[in-house]
C-alpha cells in the first residue's frame, strides 16, 4: 500500500519531489503523471489536476526516476502532490507527497 511522504519547506525555496520505480517493462515518459491536489471548499473532497512543465513547475524523468521541481514555492503550492506511474502491466502506482510550510499545519479530508 502506498504511503504518503511528508516534506517541510519554507516560502520562496526550491522544492524537488522525486520517486524511483522498479518496473518491467520500463514506463515511458508519458506514463509518469504528476498532479496537484486541493480540497474543494464546497464539498470537502480532494480534487487533483495534472501538472505540466511550465511556470514554476518543472517535470523531468531520468532513467526510472521522475522529478517535480517547484521553484519559488509559494503559499498556494502547499498541499498534496500525486505521482501516478503505469507501464501497461497491472495497476498504476500512486505515490502521494504532502508539502507544507515549516511551522504550519495542513488539514484536509482523507486521501483515497
Amino acid at each position: 500500500m502506498p504511503s504518503e511522504l511528508n516534506f517541510t519547506t519554507t516560502l520562496h525555496s526550491i522544492v524537488i519531489l522525486n520517486f524511483t520505480v522498479i518496473a518491467y517493462p520500463e514506463p515511458q515518459p508519458s506514463d509518469y503523471v504528476w498532479k496537484k491536489c486541493d480540497v474543494e471548499e464546497s464539498n470537502g473532497h480532494l480534487q487533483c489536476f495534472p501538472l505540466v512543465d511550465e511556470g514554476h513547475f518543472n517535470v523531468s524523468i531520468v532513467d526510472l526516476t521522475s522529478y517535480l521541481t517547484i521553484s519559488d514555492f509559494i503559499q498556494h503550492d502547499i498541499g498534496r502532490y500525486v505521482l501516478t506511474v503505469q507501464n501497461g502491466v497491472g495497476n498504476a502506482w500512486n505515490q502521494t507527497f504532502l508539502v507544507v510550510i515549516k511551522g504550519t499545519h495542513y488539514v484536509s479530508s482523507i486521501f483515497s
